[in-house]
Order: structure tokens, then sequence, then C-alpha cells
């Protein structure tokens, strides 16, 4: 019979103390766990902007380019209506931009962006000549480092489709390249 009592006044000690352990410990771990999600979304706002950001820089890259650049070629999915590259060359930059004539109105989309010099439309903390070290206190880990690039996936989406990447020289920011997939 003393068994039966104190089995159950057991098994009160034990949840009660798991429960001033563990409560405290769930809170923490809470608070971790939600402060992840809202360091990611900043980084992906980030991203969202600077994508936004290159795409009309690629379309209106300045008044008046340094030069020009038309390529014409077949358009992949309707062969029968020609589409245009169109390559505008400015101070410190290069606009690629694909017009598609199957779309009404022309469709302009942007293929390329390589920067190397300071832009007014970036970040101070992501132009050329800033520090390297920067990119990756404002963007977080990149999705892959090749030697001095480091690249980010501008679609959470479709990672790797739409990329931004930042070349490393001497610890600042020698280049920014955006590029984006066009089908």
């Amino acid at each position: 019979m003393s068994f039966m009592i104190a089995r159950p006044l057991l098994k009160r000690v034990f949840w009660d103390a798991m429960t001033v352990i563990a409560r405290p410990l769930m809170g923490f771990l809470g608070m971790l766990l939600c402060a992840l999600p809202v360091a990611a979304l900043a980084d992906e706002q980030v991203l969202k902007r600077l994508d936004s950001t290159g795409r009309e820089l690629a379309k209106r890259p300045c008044i008046t380019p340094l030069s020009t650049g038309v390529k014409r070629l077949l358009n992949q999915h309707v062969p029968s209506v020609q589409d245009v590259i169109v390559t505008l060359r400015c101070h410190g930059l290069v606009s690629e931009t694909y017009h598609a004539y199957s779309y009404k109105p022309v469709a302009v989309l942007p293929l390329t962006l390589p920067i190397s010099a300071p832009h007014q439309s970036l970040p101070k903390e992501l132009q050329v000549g800033a520090s390297f070290a920067g990119v990756m206190r404002m963007l977080g880990q990149p999705m892959f480092r090749q030697g001095s690039v480091i690249t980010y996936s501008l679609s959470f989406e479709s990672p790797g489709e739409d990329t931004i990447s930042f070349a490393d020289k001497s610890g600042r920011i020698a280049a920014i390249t955006w590029a984006w997939a066009v089908d």
C-alpha cells in the first residue's frame, strides 16, 4: 500500500522538478529559435532590395551610355521571333538586358550587371571600395565562395537562379555582379 501512495508522490515530485528546470530552458530555446527566422528574414529583405535595385539599374544604367551593343538571336520558344540582347557600357558598370519581342509590350529582362565603381543606389556598406567583411556582416553566410568571390542567391524561392556576387581585393569590395536567369 505504501508503494501505491509513494508512486504518485514520486511522479509529482519528478514532474515538478522537470517543470522548474525545463520551463526556463524551453523559454530560452524558444527565444533562440524565434530569433533565427528574424535574422534570416533580415537577410532576405536586404537581398530582395538588392535584387530590385539591380533590376532597375540594369534597365536604366545611365543617361548617356559610353557605348551600346546589340546582338540579335532567335527566341527559343517562338523561333519566328527575333529577340535582342542590349549591352550598355557606362562609367563603372555594364548592363546586359534581354528584349523579348514575343511579349506585347516587349519584355525587358536583366541578364547581367557588373559594377566596378561606387553607385549612389547601393547602401554604403555594400559599395565598391567598402570593407569586404561588411558584406558578410550585412548579408550573412554566402551561398558559395570561389576564390575571392562570394555569391548570394537573390531568390529564396529558386536558390541560385538569380545571384549577386562580391569580389574581394585586399579586404575591399572590388566589384559587384548581378546575374539573372532568363528562360
